[in-house]
């Protein structure tokens, strides 16, 4: 019986695939030649790797017929239906990838879901249970100091509140979801009635719109034998309010948290000493309201938008402040001014890119309680 014949299965169909000689048998392949000892066997191509060579030749001439005769499979056209996919599944799911699709939801399990995260996520102890307002502003009504629309209510829940408010920004802690939920349900409480209302503050807002370009009503307020002609809803009535309800109780760390925005005191572009028409009339009416309470006092603030250099508009804020404080000294209460700071675009929350309307909200001089 031949080695042939001894061998197994395995070693035969080896055999078949390599062609390779046996070792007794090298004599009838050595070539010739010979480098530095090291000689060389004339062996033929192994057969399995010829039979790969002539299957990718194949598979080749298949695959130009497939795509660049038959048009069985075009690059082109599976990355436009790649893309049209995407689009299909951007619109089917808009809050993964922007916020400003997003709308209120009105539905029973809605609400009930944001009025929990309103007590867990301890919205209460600002606004109270009922919205009404304690720290933080009355969510019932019509005025709103950041905006009382959807988009504006859910970018103050996600930004943070006012520059120095205790209120924090929630969008690293709070998800998408929650926070629509959460802006949805505080939109519910619009017209409801809270056990103790905290008096209006910032703009007034109709039909999701601020009114705040509209004509504003002219009132006289009463207060400590004074007659001060003011705006209706303005600064100078949020501070009057504050000042007869919550400031004698209130902590010196709440007070940093109380910030009053002026509505009527505003600089002419570009300018940190010429206010615009009007504006001396609320810093006045604000230095006869501290000439009734000598032992109050305020820190100013200077706000800007985000357009321009920012060390510019650091500058800018820092001087209106303190220009602000001088008048404020001219008028006789200097000594009830702790300080002037300019925030620059710190705290500003609008986009650069934005319009000018839009950036207004962000430009601004503003002043708070301090004991």
């Amino acid at each position: 019986m031949s080695n042939h014949d001894n061998k197994s299965f395995w070693q035969k169909f080896m055999k078949t695939m390599t062609k390779a000689n046996d070792m007794e048998r090298e004599e009838e392949v050595l070539l010739d030649h010979d480098y530095d000892g090291i000689k060389e066997l004339d062996n033929v191509l192994p057969p399995w790797w010829l039979y790969g060579f002539f299957i990718t030749i194949g598979i080749s001439v298949f695959y130009y017929f497939a795509i660049f005769i038959l048009g069985w499979y075009n690059q082109d056209k599976e990355y436009e239906n790649e893309v049209i996919a995407f689009q299909e599944y951007k619109k089917a799911n808009p809050e993964l990838f922007s916020t400003a699709n997003l709308t209120a939801k009105t539905d029973e399990a809605s609400l009930a879901k944001g009025k929990e995260l309103f007590s867990t996520k301890t919205c209460t102890a600002c606004h109270t249970n009922d919205g009404g307002g304690l720290i933080g502003p009355n969510l019932t009504d019509k005025y709103w100091i950041l905006g009382g629309d959807f988009q504006s209510i859910f970018n103050t829940i996600s930004k943070g509140g006012r520059p120095g408010k205790g209120m924090v920004a929630w969008e690293k802690t709070i998800s998408t979801e929650d926070r629509q939920l959460l802006a949805s349900y505080i939109m519910s409480l619009q017209g409801t009635t809270p056990a103790n209302p905290k008096a209006p503050e910032g703009d007034l807002w109709e039909g999701g719109k601020s009114t705040a370009g509209a004509t504003k009503e002219e009132v006289t307020l009463e207060y400590k034998g004074l007659s001060l002609n003011a705006f209706k809803g303005g600064v100078e009535e949020q501070f009057i309010n504050f000042m007869k309800n919550d400031y004698k109780n209130a902590t010196q760390e709440q007070l940093k948290e109380k910030w009053f925005n002026f509505d009527n005191v505003t600089f002419e572009m570009g300018s940190s000493n010429q206010l615009t028409k009007g504006s001396m009339v609320q810093l006045e009416n604000l230095a006869q309201i501290l000439k009734a309470n000598p032992d109050v006092k305020i820190k100013l603030g200077g706000y800007t938008d985000k357009k321009g250099n920012d060390a510019f508009n650091k500058e800018l804020s820092q001087k209106r402040a303190d220009y602000l404080k001088s008048e404020l000294t001219r008028l006789g209460v200097g000594n009830q001014v702790t300080g002037a700071e300019g925030y620059g675009e710190e705290f500003a929350k609008v986009d650069e890119s934005a319009s000018d309307e839009e950036r207004v909200v962000d430009r601004k001089m503003a002043f708070r309680l301090d004991k």
